[in-house]
């Protein structure tokens, strides 16, 4: 029978499947009961949702939330990209141009989420924010520079946006900490920075869909 054929095919890939993805997460599980018992705070901490332990309105952090899952979907895109460029052989300039996004992606992704130059790299490492804001902005213009020709090749007056969006919303952070304008102040800061995220989402969409038709033209 087919599906017995199948079956077949698919027990010899489930190996792989578990070192992959079911044992990672298996390890990762086992850390948190650590992590939990060595800071003796409770499992359920690490477990439940931020609003219901907090008691805070579900829309708490709404807009830094929305910008969590763009960062997340187009990590999700370089990847996915990245793999695809190397299962067809794409040369390795294009390989790194999307892995070094990745990367940079997954790096904001986990500085948002973990408010990595708020809290932790301040409190933890003595770091001010503006010292990571200068790091990150080395690394872009470290990007940009080894990537200029494929960048060069693309839609990059989305990517130009992202940057300048970027720049101006750290700006207003560093504007903000220094000086203390009123609250909607944060519109500017935080608003800056999900139009910086939604254009490096569309520039990399429209990147990846430029460079799958220009592998599947080349076989």
């Amino acid at each position: 029978m087919k599906i017995v054929t199948q079956l077949k095919e698919q027990r010899r890939n489930i190996l792989l499947v578990v070192l992959l993805t079911w044992l990672p997460v298996v390890v990762f599980l086992g850390l948190i009961i650590a992590i939990s018992l060595k800071l003796e705070r409770p499992i359920t901490f690490f477990f439940q949702d931020f609003f219901f332990i907090t008691n805070s309105p579900i829309y708490t952090g709404f807009v830094s939330n929305i910008g969590i899952i763009f960062w997340s979907v187009t990590a999700g895109i370089l990847f996915f990209i990245s793999v695809v460029c190397y299962q067809f052989r794409a040369s390795r300039q294009v390989q790194w141009f999307y892995i070094f996004a990745a990367v940079i992606t997954v790096i904001m992704l986990f500085d948002d989420f973990f408010l990595f130059h708020e809290i932790i790299y301040p409190r933890f490492f003595n770091i001010h924010s503006g010292t990571v804001y200068i790091i990150y902005g080395v690394l872009g213009i470290i990007y940009l520079v080894v990537f200029r020709k494929n960048i060069l090749a693309s839609n990059f007056l989305v990517l130009f946006f992202a940057f300048l969006f970027f720049f101006i919303s750290i700006v207003f952070d560093e504007l903000r900490e220094r000086w203390l304008f009123n609250p909607y102040w944060i519109v500017c800061e935080d608003g800056f920075k999900l139009l910086g995220i939604v254009s490096w989402l569309t520039y990399y969409f429209l990147t990846s869909l430029q460079s799958i038709k220009e592998l599947v033209q080349s076989k």
